[in-house]
C-alpha cells in the first residue's frame, strides 16, 4: 500500500509497518488504536469517497451498491 508507506517515511508513523500491509490490516489495526493505521484508513475513505462520487456526477445512476466481497 504505497500511500501508507509514503507517509509512514514522513515521519508520521512511530511502529514499523507490518510485512502485509492490506486494507483488512489497515482497518484492524485502526479499529484497536493505532493512530497512524486512523490516518491511513481515514485518508484512503476520503478519497474513495471523492471516486464515488465523481462516478455519480459522470453516470447518474439511479440506484448505487456498495458493500465489499469475499
Amino acid at each position: 500500500m504505497p500511500i501508507a508507506r509514503e507517509l509512514h517515511t514522513d515521519g508520521k508513523g512511530d511502529l514499523p509497518l507490518p510485512s502485509q500491509l492490506d486494507f483488512a490490516t489497515v482497518f484492524r489495526c485502526s479499529a484497536a488504536g493505532d493512530s497512524f493505521m486512523t490516518e491511513v484508513r481515514d485518508h484512503c475513505l476520503s478519497v474513495w469517497s471523492a471516486g464515488i462520487v465523481g462516478l455519480i456526477h459522470a453516470y447518474d445512476p439511479s440506484v448505487l451498491v456498495s458493500g465489499r466481497w469475499g
